[in-house]
Order: structure tokens, then sequence, then C-alpha cells
């Protein structure tokens, strides 16, 4: 049985406020991969784009989440871009319940708007910048156990939805277990 959640998405999809309660309501611990990144280089991850470059993000990030999945009972918020590695993507479908967040571009927008964290959006025109990014990853996102939209949802509907779908997984992982111990 998967015993990790992880939440995919593009950066404002809601994946780590939405992750934070999910591990709250479950008594799972919570991890953001960009936090964890931060805290082990000691840098913001504005910082480690600009001081290293994009590809040596990657390359980190893939590092720190192959620490991260050997962990047990987390809920586990990723990077907007983790899926552009498919080692990521692997690790992420075959080790974990994968919950695809997606919002509209326009969602995103108006969430990351006022928030100088976000390296990608640093341009005159984040809008436009948003929308070629999703162009260039449509598809990599739909790997997902589960996909929600979070346009119009709440926080806490997201929350159970999500851990409503979990536990669902979780019964029909265990008797597909159980009858296969009987063969």
């Amino acid at each position: 049985m998967k015993s990790n959640i992880s939440l995919i998405g593009f950066m404002g999809t809601g994946k780590s406020a939405i992750g934070r309660n999910i591990a709250r309501e479950l008594g799972y611990k919570f991890l953001d991969t960009d936090r964890y990144i931060e805290e082990f280089m000691g840098m913001t991850i504005a910082e480690i784009f600009t001081t290293m470059g994009e590809k040596s993000f990657r390359e980190l990030e893939n590092q720190m989440l192959k620490k991260i999945i050997t962990k047990k009972n987390c809920v586990i918020a990723t990077g907007g871009g983790i899926v552009l590695s498919k080692e990521n993507r692997d690790l992420l479908k075959h080790t974990t319940f994968v919950v695809c967040l997606k919002a509209t571009s326009k969602t995103i927008y108006y969430r990351t708007k006022r928030k100088s964290n976000r390296p990608l959006l640093g341009t005159q025109k984040p809008l436009k910048k948003i929308n070629e990014l999703l162009k260039q990853r449509k598809g990599l996102y739909d790997f997902g156990d589960i996909t929600l939209y979070t346009d119009n949802f709440k926080i806490n509907e997201l929350t159970k939805m999500i851990i409503h779908q979990y536990n669902r997984y979780s019964i029909k992982d265990k008797t597909k277990n159980k009858s296969n111990e009987k063969e």
C-alpha cells in the first residue's frame, strides 16, 4: 500500500495549503519539496535559480525527492516543475498516491501575482508566462490517481474530497493485496 500522498500541479494550484490540511486531518507529516530544498541549501528557490540555474535546481529537486519518498505517512507538496523529469514522475506514480491539482491560468495568476518567490514568473507579463509554461507542461501532470480542479472549491472541501478518494484507494489496494496473497 502507498502510505504517502503526493500533490502535483502547476504553481498556485493549492498544493501546499491543501497538503497541510490533509496532513493535519490524517495525522501525517507534511513535507513541501521546495521548503525541503531551501532548508537543505540554506537559500530560497529564487536564490538557487539565480546562482545555480534551473538545471541544477531540477537535479537537486530529484535528489531531494528520492530522500522524501522513503519516509512513511507523509503528504508531499511538490514543486510545480517536478513533473519535468520522467524519473520524478515515475517515482511519484510508483511510490505515492498522486493527486493532480489544476486551475485556470487566470486563477493561477491571481493566486501568485503578489508572491515574489516565483522565479519563473519574474517577467513583465506573468499571465503570458503562465500560459506558456502550462502549454509546455501540457500532459505532464496527467498521471495522477485523481485530478481535481481547484478554482471553485475551498481548501476544506478539496481536503475532504482527497481524503475520501485516498481512503477508497487504500481499501481497494488492501483488498487487492489480500486476494493476491490467496493465489
